[in-house]
């Protein structure tokens, strides 16, 4: 055998797809049935084991499936009715399920039902919702799961991709900057103002969590080096607005 060409997988026939992981590999056969091989170190083949295989195996009680996707140690199958199960390695919540527990057999993904269209990566996963939302779950160390934090769901949470006050907004320029100091921050922040003297008593601070959601407002006649403090709110990306009068000026933070 040459290793380094392309083997024929005689044992299997019908398939419609096929996807490969850290260290195994998936197929889905037109019939709804996922077969897998490879290794099964954290029961990633589905069949009950952690006895690694050679040759392709069914993946234990699982029929109707449409799509599949191989993390890098786990693997997720989506059914023609919009539900997701999943197996495998488990300590940063990878399958979906609402603890930390390898599975060696496929187990629900929770909540989310729905589902269009699945992905992952080596360690997190990614699905899309018949309604266009997007929701992920697994590790979250890099803020791969796009919830704005750097927290490792085990169940799915939505990504967030809008926010209300980026419609509109008047950038900072070359003669005018806004900042939050420090950022990130702990809750207690000051902002700053540095160009054009602004005017008026309409002077206005607002904050929006990422899903443009107001979490805090304050009218002052001043505009620099003002105390903030937004402790109470959960970790995660915000943004600030500073309004004078027609004019607009943003920055974006992170609360840790």
């Amino acid at each position: 055998m040459d290793e380094h060409s392309p083997e024929l997988l005689t044992s299997l026939s019908g398939i419609t797809s096929v996807t490969g992981g850290g260290i195994h590999s998936l197929a889905l056969k037109s019939d709804g049935t996922v077969w897998a091989w490879g290794s099964n170190s954290s029961g990633q083949l589905g069949n009950g084991t952690t006895t690694s295989s050679l040759i392709p195996i069914m993946v234990n009680s699982l029929t109707g499936v449409v799509s599949i996707a191989a993390g890098g140690v786990s693997s997720i199958a989506l059914k023609g009715d919009g539900t997701l199960l999943s197996w495998g390695y488990n300590p940063n919540g990878e399958l979906g399920d609402g603890t930390t527990t390898n599975r060696n057999v496929p187990v629900p993904v929770n909540v989310v039902t729905g589902i269009s269209s699945i992905a992952t990566g080596a360690d997190h996963s990614l699905a899309i919702k018949s309604d266009g939302s997007y929701w992920s779950w697994g590790l979250n160390a890099y803020g791969q799961l796009g919830d704005g934090t750097n927290t490792n769901r085990l169940s799915p949470v939505t990504i967030h991709t809008s926010c209300s006050i980026t419609t509109g907004i008047k950038t900072n320029d070359e003669n005018n900057t806004f900042s939050v100091v420090p950022n990130p921050t702990n809750g207690n922040f000051i902002y700053q103002f540095n160009g054009d003297k602004l005017s008026g008593n309409t002077n206005q601070i607002t904050i929006y969590n990422l899903v443009g959601e107001k979490v805090y407002e304050s009218i002052t006649p001043e505009m620099n080096n003002e105390t903030v403090d937004i402790t109470n709110q959960s970790a995660g990306i915000y943004f600030i607005s500073l309004r004078n009068g027609n004019k607009m000026y943003t920055e974006k933070f992170i609360k840790q």
